[in-house]
């Protein structure tokens, strides 16, 4: 009889005096076949061990075979109510009034502990605490379904963090039914991965990248050939878009998602497909996102601070020559140029589209790039004439992104525009001062984007925020608190060192002389998840 385990005698007070008899109780005898069982529990919150507040609900063990040895509800010591916990796994007070406490399943679960070697779970971290705070502290192998699965999951995705237990049933095609979280269905669907990866079997998600990457080609050419009568209309794209994709495959490729599927649901994995072929920046992706009503942070509940107090100027759009879009470059690359940052790199993206357009040209059309870098050396400060010269150079930052626009090389702000630009400068180096200091601008997220996000750059990290900036004339929009929210999650996907401290997400405007505030903690874990795998599509 193996025994994998010590038996605690350093417990919570309020919960020894019913456990300490139980110490003594034989074991019952477990006529289990397999050296690993499976383990998950649910509780009344996160603060779980040997000392923790919250307690066991739910316990439930399944043998390598996938038989069940242990499923059953605990009534706990303590705890009379865990509303937090109710909306993750419906278990509720009335559901364990009748259940045995936990010292009265020790025994069988004793039985069952001594016939293991090896226990696995999704993160079995946490079930090991459980356990610890009824007493049991395993000293045998562990093997948990999560970390395993971050290596086959990154390989794929380019996404090292942890998933949750859905994500990988999906990858491994479980058809995962725990909705409410409980935990016999949890231990299942963990047994069903844990063989897979062990067995080398090829996740859904393989087969889909392995799909695209075998078409790839055929369908951007396809797409870009048809991109003016069909960008409109992606529902009619994507089904002429399956005709060039084998019919063999395409057919497998559905399958591996779901039988049966709706007309709706099939436009939306070819949604996903086309977006993987295509990728999409941050702000387009923005864009074509539904949100729900008032977004998934609603701006209206930002905190607005005033950025410089002493400036009550008023920076009139309605009287500028120049788009907003434009002017919002001007702005931006020009404060960077008070912060110290080299020309080069704030105007990157702007050479980088002059280089682009030269490659399109004939050896002798070659003119972009040298006329892009002699306007450069036109600009070195915020007077008139490099503001002039500032607005021609950002016309490149379009093509710099994947796009393209027209190039107008007499481009030249009206006497109100220049004024408005100077005003904006100006509150930017009072922002600097009173929100800085700023520790990195023109930020990417390597490591962080995913098939569907394939581009783009944030603005500003101060000590403990990521700031976007914009010169709009209208308050935050539920848009702008989006896009700095996939900045967030993406940062920290990207494990970039500057986004470790990051608490907050914050919009700088100084057309309107506004900063806007909005604390992490606030938003919750629970819409960040959403945006991570509905948005951005880790999940995918």
């Amino acid at each position: 009889m193996n025994k994998e385990y010590l038996l605690l005698d350093k417990i919570s007070k309020k919960r020894w005096h019913y456990l300490k008899d139980s110490m003594q109780i034989e074991p019952v005898r477990c006529n289990n076949t397999s050296e690993i069982i499976v383990l998950d529990c649910e509780t009344t919150g996160l603060d779980i061990g040997c000392y923790g507040k919250d307690e066991i609900l739910e316990i439930s063990i399944i043998n390598g075979e996938g038989n069940v040895l242990l499923n059953t509800l605990l009534k706990p010591y303590n705890k009379k109510d865990w509303p937090e916990a109710v909306w993750i796994h419906n278990i509720t007070p009335d559901m364990v009034s009748e259940m045995p406490y936990p010292h009265e399943i020790l025994p069988i679960l004793l039985g069952i502990l001594n016939t293991a070697k090896v226990i696995v779970g999704y993160n079995i971290s946490f079930d090991l605490r459980v356990l610890e705070s009824i007493g049991i502290k395993w000293t045998g192998k562990v093997d948990d379904v999560m970390k395993m699965f971050v290596p086959i999951y990154k390989k794929d995705t380019g996404n090292w963090r942890n998933q949750k237990l859905s994500t990988c049933a999906a990858y491994y095609n479980y058809n995962y039914e725990s909705a409410n979280h409980r935990s016999l269905e949890d231990a299942k669907s963990t047994l069903h991965c844990y063989k897979c990866i062990n067995n080398n079997v090829v996740g859904h998600k393989t087969l889909f990248s392995d799909l695209i990457d075998k078409y790839k080609q055929e369908l951007i050419e396809y797409f870009e050939g048809n991109n003016k009568g069909y960008e409109g209309n992606l529902e009619s794209a994507l089904k002429l878009a399956c005709k060039i994709i084998d019919e063999k495959d395409t057919k497998q490729m559905i399958g591996l998602f779901h039988k049966n599927m709706s007309d709706k649901e099939l436009l939306n994995i070819w949604r996903i497909i086309f977006y993987s072929i295509r990728g999409l920046s941050v702000t387009d992706r923005v864009k074509k996102v539904k949100q729900p009503t008032g977004g998934y942070v609603n701006p209206k509940n930002m905190v607005i601070e005033i950025i410089d107090e002493s400036d009550d100027r008023f920076c009139d759009i309605s009287d500028e020559n120049i788009s907003p879009s434009l002017i919002g470059l001007v702005v931006d690359y020009l404060a960077r140029m008070i912060l110290g940052e080299e020309k080069k790199s704030i105007f990157h993206i702007a050479l980088k589209g002059a280089a682009i357009i030269d490659e399109k040209e004939s050896d002798d059309q070659k003119t972009q790039t040298k006329r892009a870098m002699r306007i450069l050396k036109k600009i070195n400060s915020i007077d008139n004439e490099s503001i002039k010269y500032t607005c021609r150079l950002v016309q490149y930052d379009s093509w710099g992104r994947g796009g393209m626009s027209e190039l107008n090389w007499h481009l030249a702000p009206n006497e109100y525009t220049l004024e408005n630009i100077k005003c904006m400068i100006h509150r930017c180096t009072v922002f600097f001062e009173k929100y800085g200091p700023i520790l990195q601008s023109g930020f990417t997220f390597e490591g962080g984007y995913s098939r569907i996000i394939t581009s783009g750059d944030g603005d500003y990290i101060s000590n403990d925020t990521i700031w976007d900036f914009k010169v709009s004339k209208n308050l935050p929009t539920k848009e702008n608190t989006l896009q700095l929210l996939i900045y967030y999650v993406m940062g920290k996907v990207s494990a970039k060192d500057e986004f470790k401290e990051i608490k907050q997400i914050g919009i700088c405007n100084p057309r309107l002389n506004i900063v806007a505030l909005k604390k992490i903690k606030d938003v919750g874990n629970k819409i960040l998840e959403k945006i991570a795998d509905e948005v951005i599509g880790y999940g995918y």
